[in-house]
């Protein structure tokens, strides 16, 4: 999906059964991110606002981009997220592996593109308090 697509979608998910008034913004924060490997990346999110996977998997995948971009690498593959949830926040905790170049399998974000959409969705009053 297309980062305009992403915010179009994400929109909705925000806007379903909320006719006359804007949404809040998604509270995103960004928890902890490690190394696990040289091309491992641990990222663990907190949400409140919205409990649709859809918009915790974008959180998720914001905090790949960018702690792909500051090691200079180019690509980020979901490797796996574990979420819970505890007086209203969901925590996800996801996994992801992070390259140069174009890694095998699903799930691929080309981190440049991410970083952006992200930066749309703050723009827009989607999601606040990233990072």
């Amino acid at each position: 999906m297309g980062h305009s697509g992403m915010i179009a979608a994400l929109s909705a998910v925000l806007a379903s059964g909320c006719a006359t008034a804007a949404p809040d913004p998604v509270s995103v924060t960004l928890e902890e991110t490690r190394f696990l490997a040289e091309n491992i990346v641990q990222v663990v999110v907190a949400v409140e606002g919205v409990p649709d996977p859809a918009v915790i998997r974008t959180a998720t995948d914001c905090a790949a981009a960018e702690a792909a971009m500051l090691q200079r690498l180019d690509f980020a593959r979901h490797v796996r997220t574990a979420m819970r949830e505890e007086g209203g926040i969901r925590r996800a905790d996801a996994v992801y592996s992070v390259t140069k170049d174009v890694p095998r399998g699903d799930f691929i974000l080309d981190v440049a593109v991410q970083a952006e959409a992200c930066r749309e969705l703050e723009e827009a009053g989607v999601i606040a308090n990233y990072g």
